[in-house]
């Protein structure tokens, strides 16, 4: 197996963390030096990112550089010849069942398989009815919904090669990217569901959870700091009739998700992690 773990130059407490969670169940892995984009300049953010018109809202030094992370990571899988990858960020809890489950992928692993999605947010996701148990309590669904956050993943080289042709250019989050349906017209991902999950970040634990470090995202770091609400996307460039047409037709979809899903025999859970 491959696995590689996103880590920052300077965030040496979070690797000895890490290294000692995948230490304790003997999982190796390889440190992949995450990208800083705080310390690129304007020009350089400007030539890896789409247009200010064309994203739905700015983007923070630390997504664009978290974007640049993980496609580092596709792109070394690719020149590698790799079938698949493992990808963490630095700031997740393991479950138990990790090394079970990241040593026997070759076993289990769908042909058809583009993402494996390995964590959870605590949030209720659609995915498919039917199951493939890969190991007893651990399964594998289809995922027809969003699911936030890239803490724990696997991609095949099928799958590094679709996101790698539509991300030469930046312009939304790389979580939104992956994993938000359609938010990519050319990109076409089938993707699985871990159930429990196998890792989960460290600020999705309840705050009452002793497994909890304080761990806080560089990214939720980012936009504390800032304190901002990011206002919508060139108001006045679009116009109020057609931002309101926008903003009706998201949130009409919003509600009639549920009911889309129950039609296609999808369900909806909350993914667990233990």
């Amino acid at each position: 197996m491959k696995v590689f773990l996103i880590n920052l130059e300077q965030s040496h407490h979070r690797l000895e963390q890490m290294s000692r969670a995948f230490s304790k169940q003997g999982i190796a892995f390889e440190r992949f030096v995450a990208t800083d984009a705080r310390a690129m300049t304007a020009k350089q953010i400007a030539d890896v990112t789409v247009s200010d018109r064309e994203m739905q809202r700015p983007l923070l030094p630390s997504e664009v550089g978290c974007f640049l992370s993980h496609r580092g990571i596709w792109e070394t899988g690719v020149n590698r010849n790799l079938n698949w990858v493992a990808v963490f960020e630095d700031d997740v809890h393991l479950a138990d069942h990790a090394s079970t489950v990241l040593n026997s992928v070759n076993d289990w692993l769908p042909p058809d398989a583009d993402i494996i999605k390995l964590e959870t947010v605590f949030k209720k996701v659609a995915v498919s009815k039917h199951f493939h148990q890969i190991r007893p309590g651990i399964i594998l669904r289809h995922l027809h919904s969003d699911h936030w956050g890239t803490g724990g993943y696997i991609v095949t080289r099928a799958g590094m090669k679709k996101l790698l042709a539509e991300s030469a250019r930046i312009g939304m989050a790389v979580d939104t990217f992956m994993f938000t349906p359609g938010a990519v017209a050319n990109l076409s991902l089938t993707i699985y569901q871990l159930e429990p999950a196998l890792c989960v970040q460290d600020q999705c634990l309840p705050e009452s959870d002793p497994r909890r470090t304080e761990i806080v995202s560089e990214i939720t770091a980012e936009k504390a700091q800032a304190n901002r609400r990011v206002p919508p996307k060139n108001l006045k460039a679009l116009g109020f009739s057609t931002y309101l047409r926008q903003k009706l037709k998201r949130r009409t979809g919003k509600m009639l998700a549920p009911f889309i899903h129950w039609l296609k025999g999808n369900t909806r859970r909350t993914i667990d992690f233990r």
